[in-house]
Formats: structure tokens, C-alpha cells, sequence
């Protein structure tokens, strides 16, 4: 009784042992492998009772390929006797899906030594694998980021040996000099074009001040520059690039020569102030030389255009003094010519013969023509003398009112005048009265053997100046004589054909020309004639 009482004892502690183990622990029988036994450890993992597992084989409850592989594995381990190792195998599931399970496998002999039932243990090994596999990923990346970082910071080495190599080469092949100063003024480096330009080799220059008294360091206007004031030394303090600064100094051999200078400051990572300043410069003493040159020869050509100047103003003043006074000397022989020949007409008729009285009618006709003629000449001489007083024009009002007072010609033949919009204008109100007045007179006079004379007088604008016109439909003139119409005297139609004395276009072009304006014209034979003057546009009227 007391052995068969150890004995159940013995069986329970091992019944709790298997229960309590965390792995899985199965019992299959050898013949048929179905399951004799199954721990709670399993029922977990499986995600079933053990009363659903017992007498049932791999086939009952997993994928034939997986249940195939386990049923293999089983009688292998039955054939051979020996313990069976399997380091990884996957399972399917209820509850917790695909599982990966470390298996170890050994057959349980009856006292014949014959196999009888065989025992499996299985440890969940699911997050360990994927632990290790997520590893083992980081570290692919990882190495793979090493590698990549390896690779890029051979090839930045490789350019970085290129890019020195390539900047020794540029700064030995630059045509300009280039020094490297550091924030207390000493020289670092020197390229060759720097000891051509100063005429120092570069062992010389490097390690030298650059506020060294034997630069004689002067600035753009030939004063000396003290050591506060170099470009190169505000573009440190103020880590500012300085451009196109011109500066004097002496070369080795004592030549002052003017270079133009440009400043970059360098910083280290991180920091704010500049260390050192790359300072780059080209010879300019040629072109100092050369507008030093024309400086002096501006200067003397103003002189000597103010000495024409005056001269010309002093031989205008005496010409229109001269003309001024010529015109008014000959009014006097003009009206004793003129009222002469009236006192023979008038009260020696009944004694004159015909041809007389028509040499007399001559040189009366001459007389008020020459007298004109004086008129015109004295309104020619005074444009330029008169005071130019500017103000708003109101040139539709202007051009009406010339309108209507020539309208009407003396042979009574009235024109049908054509008045547009015409903008304001900032002028002399008189002077471009008699502009109007002159254009709209010719354009009457030619148009009087017109059988509809017509005359349009507009205007066109932009945003320098107005251009105003005057259009007729009369007699017009060949275009290649238009350089003639604007000269003093000069007429395209006889004295027969048209009455006048040559001087009235002439007034409106010197009156335009005043205003800082141009005139021109346009026209064909017997198709007409355009007249334009062109006056600059104020900013504001007054």
C-alpha cells in the first residue's frame, strides 16, 4: 500500500511538472502518432482543450504540408532512436496565427526497448526569431549606411583633393592678384598674378602687414589712407564683401600704381565674425591715367565752349542790334518813298501818262512789300530777345480764336476750318499765338484757289510731349525742297502765285525750338500739306 501510494505521489508531482513547464509538451503514441498527452502549455499555444486534442493526429487540426512535415520528422525520430533537434519550424495556429517553434523530439521505449510513444517539447521562439531578424535588418541598414557614408565621404575627400588642386591651378592661371589677409592685417597667401601686380615675389609678401608704411596706401582721390580705413579691413570688421574699390600703392621698384580691389570675408562654421578677407585686384593705372586725361580735357573743353559761347552770344546780340536798327533806318526812306509816289498820284495823275502811273503803282507795291518785309524781320530779331514766360496754355481756345480771325481771307473766300481736341501745354502764351497764327495763315493763303478749301488742325499725344498739326488740302509742295521751308527768305511758290515774304515759318521754327520743341511738314503737289510742331509735356501745371 505505501509503494503504491509513492508511486501516485510520484505521478502527480510529475503530472504538475509537465503542467507547469512554459513550453509545449506532447505525447504521441508510436503506431498511429496520435496525441496521448498535451500540457496546458500547449493547449495555450494551440489555442485548444487538451479533451479536443487527445486521439486526434497532426491531420485533425493543421495544413496537410505542415502535418506531411511533422509526421516525417516523427517517424524519422521513431526509426532512429535518436533525439531529433529541430531548430526552427513553423506552425499554424488558432488564436496566435503562424508560430515559430525550437522542437526537440526523442522516442519513449516500452521495457522491451521497442519505441512506444514519442515526446515532443516546443518553445515559442516567434519573438525571439523576429527580434533577431529585426536585428539582423538594422544591421544590414546600418552596415549598408556605413558603406554608403564610407563611399561619400571618400568621394567628398577625392573632390575636395580636386577642388584644392583645382583652386591652386585657377588662382596660378588668374590674371588678377589675390591675397588672403588675415583680421589683424597679416598677409596669408599670394598668387602670382599678385606678385606680378606688386612686383614682390610671394615669400616677400606673405607674412608681411598690410598696413606695412611701404604700400603708401593712398584712396581713389590721391589722399593717404590710414590702416582703419582699408576696404579690406571694413570687410572684416563688418563681414561685409566690398566691389570695384580703387586704391593707390607702391610696387617693389616704387612705382605708385591704382588698383581696383574686391573684399570676401571668410567665416568658420558656426561663428559670426570673419577670420580672414580674400582680396582680389586688377591694375588700373592705365585707365587712371587715361581719365585723368580726359578730365583735363573736359575741363579745357568746357573753357573753351564757354569762350564760344560768350563770343557767339556777344556776335548774336550785335547781329540782332545791327538788324534792330538797319530795319528801323529804312522805315523812314520807305514812308518818304511811299507817300512820294501817293502825292504824284494822287495830285498829278491828270499830267502822268499810263505807263507812269504803272511804275509809280510799282514802286508803291515794292514799298509796302519791302516794309513787310521789315516787320517780319523785326518779329524774327525780337523772339529771341523777348523775356519766355511759361505758363498754361489753352491752346483749343488759342486755335479757335486764330480761327476766326482768318477765316475770312481778302478775297472773301471763306474755308471750313476743322477744329480737334487740343491738350493744354505749358508755353509762352504770346510766342505760340503768333505760331498759330503764321501755320493757319499759310494754310489759308494756299488753299484759296481750292475749289472746297479745307483745314483740320489737331493734335496727338504721348507720354514725352504733344505733337499739334495743321492739314490743308491746298496747293501742297514737293517733299524734296521740305528742308528749305523753315529757312528765312526761302519760298517754294513766286511772289505772283502767293503773297509773303519768307520769314513766317521760319518765326514758328524758332519759337518752337524755344520750347525745347521740333516743327516739320508733309505734303504733296496739289494734294496738300500737313504742318506739325512737337512741344515737350510738363510734369505739373502751375
Amino acid at each position: 500500500m505505501a509503494k503504491k501510494g509513492r508511486r501516485q505521489d510520484d505521478q502527480l508531482f510529475l503530472h504538475s511538472v509537465l503542467e507547469n513547464i512554459p513550453d509545449m509538451i506532447f505525447v504521441k503514441d508510436a503506431k498511429h502518432l496520435k496525441f496521448v498527452r498535451f500540457n496546458k502549455a500547449g493547449e495555450k499555444l494551440l489555442g485548444m482543450k487538451q479533451s479536443a486534442l487527445i486521439g486526434k493526429s497532426d491531420y485533425d487540426f493543421f495544413p496537410k504540408k505542415e502535418a506531411d512535415f511533422f509526421t516525417r520528422k516523427d517517424r524519422a525520430v521513431l526509426k532512429d532512436g535518436k533525439l531529433l533537434d529541430i531548430p526552427e519550424e513553423t506552425i499554424h495556429t488558432r488564436k496566435k496565427g503562424v508560430r515559430i517553434l525550437h522542437t526537440k523530439k526523442i522516442p519513449l521505449r516500452d521495457p522491451s526497448g521497442k519505441p512506444r510513444y514519442l515526446l515532443g517539447i516546443s518553445e515559442d521562439i516567434t519573438e525571439r526569431v523576429n527580434a533577431q531578424k529585426a536585428l539582423q535588418k538594422t544591421y544590414e541598414e546600418l552596415e549598408g549606411r556605413v558603406q554608403e557614408r564610407t563611399s561619400e565621404l571618400s568621394r567628398i575627400n577625392a573632390a575636395l583633393r580636386n577642388s584644392e588642386a583645382l583652386y591652386r591651378t585657377l588662382l596660378s592661371s588668374l590674371v588678377e592678384g589675390v591675397v588672403v589677409i588675415d583680421k589683424k592685417g597679416k598677409i596669408l597667401s599670394a598668387n602670382p598674378g599678385a606678385e606680378r601686380i606688386l612686383g614682390f615675389k610671394a615669400e616677400q609678401i606673405i607674412g608681411q602687414s598690410a598696413f606695412a608704411p611701404h604700400w603708401g596706401v593712398l584712396k581713389e582721390d590721391g589722399t593717404p589712407s590710414k590702416p582703419g580705413e582699408f576696404f579690406t579691413m571694413a570687410s572684416i570688421k563688418t563681414g561685409n564683401p566690398f566691389a570695384n574699390v580703387v586704391i593707390g600703392l607702391q610696387r617693389a621698384d616704387g612705382q605708385l600704381i591704382w588698383l581696383n580691389g574686391n573684399t570676401h570675408p571668410l567665416f568658420r562654421p558656426g561663428e559670426s565674425k570673419p577670420y580672414a578677407v580674400v582680396t582680389s585686384f586688377f591694375d588700373v593705372t592705365s585707365r587712371k591715367e587715361m581719365q585723368a586725361e580726359i578730365q583735363k580735357l573736359n575741363t579745357e573743353l568746357e573753357h573753351k565752349v564757354e569762350q564760344r559761347t560768350s563770343e557767339l552770344k556777344a556776335a548774336v546780340s550785335e547781329l540782332e542790334a545791327f538788324s534792330y536798327s538797319v530795319s528801323h533806318d529804312l522805315r523812314a526812306p520807305l514812308r518818304a518813298i511811299e507817300g512820294f509816289s501817293g502825292i504824284l498820284l494822287e495830285d498829278h495823275a491828270a499830267s502822268l501818262n499810263e505807263e507812269c502811273r504803272r511804275l509809280l503803282g510799282v514802286v508803291r507795291k515794292n514799298t509796302l512789300h519791302m516794309s513787310q518785309l521789315i516787320d517780319d524781320l523785326l518779329s524774327f530779331s525780337r523772339i529771341a530777345r523777348k523775356d519766355f514766360v511759361k505758363r498754361r496754355v489753352p491752346m483749343a481756345d488759342l486755335a479757335q480764336l486764330i480761327a476766326e480771325e482768318l477765316q475770312q481771307d481778302k478775297q472773301g473766300v471763306r474755308s471750313h476750318v476743322i477744329l480737334k481736341p487740343l491738350p493744354d501745354i505749358y508755353g509762352d502764351a504770346p510766342l505760340l499765338r503768333q505760331v498759330w497764327t503764321n501755320l493757319m495763315a499759310n494754310a489759308i493763303k494756299f488753299t484759296r484757289l481750292t475749289a472746297s478749301p479745307k483745314i483740320e488742325v489737331g493734335a496727338e499725344e504721348n507720354a514725352e510731349a504733344v505733337t499739334y498739326y495743321v492739314r490743308d488740302n491746298g496747293v501742297g509742295f514737293d517733299m524734296q525742297f521740305s528742308n528749305k521751308l523753315f529757312g528765312v527768305f526761302q519760298r517754294l511758290h513766286s511772289a505772283q502765285e502767293f503773297e509773303g515774304t519768307g520769314v513766317g515759318l521760319a518765326i514758328v521754327q524758332r519759337i518752337v525750338l524755344k520750347h525745347g520743341g521740333r516743327v516739320w511738314a508733309k505734303g504733296r503737289v496739289d494734294k496738300g500739306a500737313t504742318f506739325y510742331f512737337s512741344l515737350p509735356k510738363a510734369e505739373d501745371f502751375p
